[in-house]
């Protein structure tokens, strides 16, 4: 490593992906992964598949982690920490605002899904942990000596506690630590991530004990990491409204099995649904086996990227794999969702592994049509739920007036939308047509 770039080594997402891809940083030594499991690997794609998907998707998230359009300039800040990234708190207060031992932990998992698959080095992964931290505490002006300390004590502090843990787990919930520090900018040595410094509730032992050692029956068992939309809070039952009689019905689908393909134009609520049905199956306690797979680029790298306990080399072994065991012969009823699949067999040959399968299967999709699938099309609810969409979304009593207004407004096709409408309401202002 150069010597300008010794004397300005900062705790930032970029620096925590050279680790694992450059050989001389911050120190020369034998790599933490090998040449084989690096290629490909881009500063973009590391953070795009190990971030977890809820802390992609909150408000800020959206913006900083966005990939359609032009370059986007938020994720080169953000990632080199500079200065002028204008985001920093209001971004790490939405994280906060869901952190807890589920959400630390299931980024835990991701990343040693990530460290296992790739065969990574440990002890030089600490070796170098150990370096870049020193380096950090004397060039990083936003970290103070406290929070340095406290970093470094946590390394010692999993070294010693090997026998409560996997090596792997012990690893993933450093580099989630540290990711967490990393995204907090000059947050990062304040009151706030102090508090996620000692948090009892994120201590591994914790964590290991929420992912692996949970006590009683736990009704359904998970194939793959629960890091999709699948797994955003849902509605609450209050304000979910005009879906009663299709979440029905796919109650009915689930009991019956099958393969089927929940179609509709985007905005209109088909992952809500699937969350409601989610969301039921825990209350009800309904016993199976869940893979919940985010669909993106295709189905063999989206299934790589999901399912937990693949050994496979590359995405093709990974994703054979992950058809073996939803193929297994099992007690429990094996379920998978895959959400916002918008692609056809042309684009993706690998879908048409799914008609074979002997799981359930929900597919979301605007696509109207997928071979061995039935089509259950989502159609805009009826006029007095979107009604009521908008009036929950607005916070403000209609008189009567406004209502007839609302209701002649709920007449023409444009305002049929659940997302517009709940967009306008949270906006505060609608056109009343005459």
């Amino acid at each position: 490593m150069k010597k300008d770039e010794q004397a300005n080594v900062l705790l930032s997402l970029k620096n925590l992906y050279r680790l694992f891809t450059v050989k001389d940083y911050p120190v020369y030594s034998t790599g933490i992964l090998g040449e084989k499991s690096k290629k490909g690997l881009t500063l973009v794609k590391f953070w795009d598949e190990c971030l977890l998907y809820e802390w992609k998707s909150t408000k800020h998230g959206k913006m900083i982690f966005r990939k359609s359009g032009s370059q986007n300039r938020y994720h080169s800040e953000f990632c080199n920490r500079k200065e002028s990234f204008p985001l920093y708190e209001v971004y790490m207060q939405e994280i906060l605002d869901g952190l807890n031992a589920e959400t630390f932990g299931s980024q835990v998992l991701i990343f040693e899904k990530f460290l296992k698959e790739k065969n990574y080095n440990h002890s030089v992964l600490v070796q170098k942990l150990r370096k870049f931290l020193g380096m950090v505490m004397e060039s990083d002006p936003w970290l103070s000596q406290e929070c340095g300390e406290k970093l470094i004590f946590w390394i010692d502090y999993i070294e010693k506690k090997q026998k409560d843990f996997s090596q792997s787990f012990g690893d993933a919930w450093l580099f989630t630590l540290l990711s967490l520090h990393a995204m907090a900018g000059p947050e990062i040595s304040g009151a706030k991530m102090k508090l996620v410094r000692n948090r009892e509730d994120l201590k591994p032992e914790y964590i290991w004990s929420c992912i692996y050692q949970e006590s009683g029956e736990t009704r359904q068992s998970f194939l793959t990491l629960r890091n999709c939309e699948l797994f955003r809070k849902s509605v609450k039952a209050s304000h979910f409204f005009g879906r009663e009689e299709e979440l029905y019905d796919l109650k009915e689908m689930f009991f019956n099995s099958g393969k089927y393909l929940i179609s509709g134009i985007g905005g209109i609520g088909k992952t809500e649904l699937m969350r409601q049905l989610v969301s039921w199956m825990e209350q009800e306690e309904v016993k199976c086996r869940i893979a919940a797979v985010q669909y993106e680029e295709n189905l063999a790298a989206s299934f790589s990227r999901s399912f937990l306990n693949l050994t496979g080399e590359s995405v093709e072994e990974r994703f054979h794999e992950s058809i073996y065991h939803l193929s297994e012969e099992h007690q429990e009823k094996t379920v998978l969702f895959l959400d916002n699949m918008n692609h056809t067999e042309e684009e993706d040959p690998y879908l048409s592994e799914l008609k074979d399968l002997p799981c359930t299967i929900f597919v979301t999709s605007r696509q109207k049509h997928l071979d061995g699938f039935t089509t259950f099309g989502i159609k805009a609810p009826q006029k007095s739920a979107l009604s009521l969409i908008f009036r929950d979304n607005y916070n403000k009593i209609l008189s009567r007036e406004e209502k007839d207004r609302l209701s002649r407004l709920l007449e023409k096709e444009i305002f049929q939308h659940p997302l517009t409408l709940k967009l306008l309401g949270k906006a505060g202002t609608y056109y009343f047509g005459n």
